[in-house]
């Protein structure tokens, strides 16, 4: 067997986009021929004919980028669902592989919810879509990941170890971005042996490790059995590691079990946050004063309605909105701030409603000084 990391069944490893989550995946098997690598990631393909080009090669690679471009130029989720991605994981999983690695999983998830949406009476049997909107949208998430986990189990039972990548997204909580959390759904939570967060690694070319679930050891421990984990909840490879296996190799054989971290294994508030899936103190507190400004805006707004003031449909409601559509208008930036009187900083820190109103005088004054030349 070429698997080169004790580890066995579903690892899933996040992280932003450069970090080497992909790398982080290779470097759990080798040679590769019996792993299947299902590349769809736009960097993927740049790495295996770099590969290629060192005599290495998969036992199967799957470009899922070609398949998708095949289907025209906007497929609709039900051919990407029906068309990509389930006759892919059918084709793979006909025979037994070492390893499987899937870089990255979103259009799996993708696909299927986007299916689940528009063909609601498919699923009438399973649920029913009854409900305020937001019940209705939790129920096709519900189903969506029915139909995950399906795809999921296929591939799990069709090799010893299989490896998915997601990317990270912003987290928001009530309309406010507050961090970053996995692209990935619950399912993962679930089926996952163990999760991985890649993070920037300012001492090592080997990115931060930080475990969202922690694989554990089974133990005797008089006549019961026992697990304990193996690794701390954060890890910081430094210059003698060349893997992120290598950092976590350490703690194999002397595993962390119940003792106490050392400062360096400790996740920061912000990081604690992301893995509990709460907000740290900082974040509350970044959130409170955006909702504090959104409510600033919506109280102009009030007032404006309140005036009877005539307002078209797409009239800016701040100072950025404001200075883009006034560009668009192909008013230069002096140009605008010579009509308003204020300079841009200013409109978009004390956004008054009037200045879009000069902004429409100017053009309007503009449009009638053409119409008058053009008669002369």
């Amino acid at each position: 067997m070429a698997i080169l990391i004790p580890y066995r069944g579903v690892v899933e490893i996040v992280a932003d986009h450069d970090v080497g989550k992909t790398i982080a995946a290779l470097q759990t098997v080798y040679p590769y021929k019996k792993t299947v690598f299902v590349d769809d990631d736009v960097k993927g393909d740049g790495t295996v004919r770099q590969m290629a080009s060192n005599d290495v090669a998969f036992e199967k690679y799957v470009n899922l980028g070609e398949k998708r471009t095949a289907l025209g130029d906007a497929p609709t989720p039900t051919e990407l669902l029906k068309k990509v991605v389930m006759p892919t994981i059918d084709e793979i999983t006909k025979s037994k592989h070492d390893v499987i690695i899937w870089d990255t999983w979103r259009i799996v998830y993708q696909s299927a919810r986007g299916h689940v949406e528009r063909n609601q009476n498919d699923f009438k049997d399973v649920v029913t879509f009854r409900g305020s909107s937001q019940i209705i949208q939790g129920l096709i998430s519900k189903v969506a990941r029915m139909i995950e986990q399906t795809q999921l189990n296929k591939l799990r039972n069709s090799c010893e170890l299989l490896i998915v990548t997601h990317h990270m997204k912003d987290n928001y909580q009530n309309n406010v971005a507050v961090g970053r959390i996995p692209e990935s759904s619950a399912t993962f939570s679930e089926v996952s042996n163990m999760r991985l967060w890649l993070r920037r690694n300012t001492q090592s070319k080997v990115p931060i490790i930080l475990f969202l679930k922690r694989p554990n050891l089974p133990k005797l421990v008089k006549g019961q059995m026992r697990f304990v984990n193996i690794v701390p909840m954060k890890i910081i490879p430094n210059g003698k590691h060349q893997s992120i296996w290598d950092a976590i190799g350490e703690y194999e054989a002397n595993p962390i079990e119940s003792r106490e971290p050392k400062e360096n294994e400790r996740p920061t508030a912000d990081e604690m946050a992301m893995i509990s899936g709460t907000l740290s103190d900082e974040q509350k507190t970044y959130m409170l004063e955006m909702l504090k400004y959104q409510r600033v805006d919506e109280e102009a707004i009030s007032e404006i309605v309140a005036t009877k003031e005539t307002i078209p449909s797409d009239y800016p409601v701040n100072g950025v909105s404001m200075i883009s559509k006034a560009l668009a208008m192909k008013m230069s930036k002096d140009e605008i701030e010579k009509v308003i009187g204020v300079s841009t900083d200013e409109i978009i820190n004390d956004y008054k409603t009037e200045y879009w109103n000069k902004i429409l005088e100017a053009k309007d004054g503009n449009n009638e000084s053409s119409k008058a030349s053009s008669k002369r």
